[in-house]
């Protein structure tokens, strides 16, 4: 079941994600239960369950959105990316599907109230890679098609881009940042620290704690 978040309140996001993990218990802890897990969780006290398949999704993309924002303050890029102090900053979403088209909705109703870093934030949305032009974060919704996961690389390379996958796993298939449901229907993600580091990208020791950190899935070059 899915609760929906108070995804304006950053400050917020983080005190509840960590006192969220400090009292996971040590049973929890030792089944393998990621933090992150207890950080979704712990965000949705704000809200109430949905009665429907529906408002259940629709929820989930505004906790998605959420992470996407909140992903945009505990990663940092390196100075040469923002050539002028307006620069903003940059989240992209790949497709044209309902579920995209519902991201995008969600990611500009944050953009319009909330800036990263001092940065106002925008919106690209990508319907085609041909199209594609350099993001900050880069979204994809769902990468079932192994193809879409496989462009994303090739696009991005190994330019300070955080690519976030929809699906789980593909945090091991390339991607930098995947998300994943648990069985009790609760939203994890998974950090590849290699594939992050060789990006020129950093991440909060905080937010490690919350993820389920994996190694080792070699990016590949970019592409012709």
């Amino acid at each position: 079941m899915q609760t929906s978040i108070p995804h304006t309140d950053m400050p917020l996001f983080c005190r509840i994600a960590e006192t969220s993990c400090r009292g996971t218990s040590t049973r929890s802890r030792r089944a393998g239960v990621p933090c992150g897990l207890a950080f979704a969780v712990a965000l949705a006290i704000s809200g109430v369950l949905p009665s429907s398949a529906h408002a259940q999704q629709a929820t989930e993309h505004k906790l998605i959105a959420a992470y996407l924002y909140n992903f945009g303050l505990y990663f940092t890029w390196p100075d040469a990316v923002f050539p002028a102090p307006d620069e903003p900053f940059v989240i992209g979403v790949f497709g044209d599907d309902p579920v995209a088209n519902a991201l995008a909705r969600e990611l500009d109703a944050v953009a319009r109230k909330k800036r990263i870093r001092g940065r106002r934030i925008e919106i690209r949305r990508f319907r085609d890679w041909d199209k594609y032009r350099p993001c900050h974060i880069l979204f994809l919704p769902s990468v079932d098609r192994s193809e879409n996961l496989t462009a994303a690389v090739k696009h991005t390379g190994r330019t300070p881009a955080l690519v976030v996958g929809g699906t789980a796993g593909s945090a091991k298939r390339g991607a930098d940042v995947s998300f994943y449901h648990d069985v009790d229907g609760t939203i994890g993600f998974q950090i590849n620290v290699d594939t992050v580091a060789a990006r020129g990208l950093g991440v909060a020791a905080k937010l490690l704690k919350l993820a389920e950190v994996v190694r080792g899935v070699p990016r590949p070059e970019a592409g012709g």
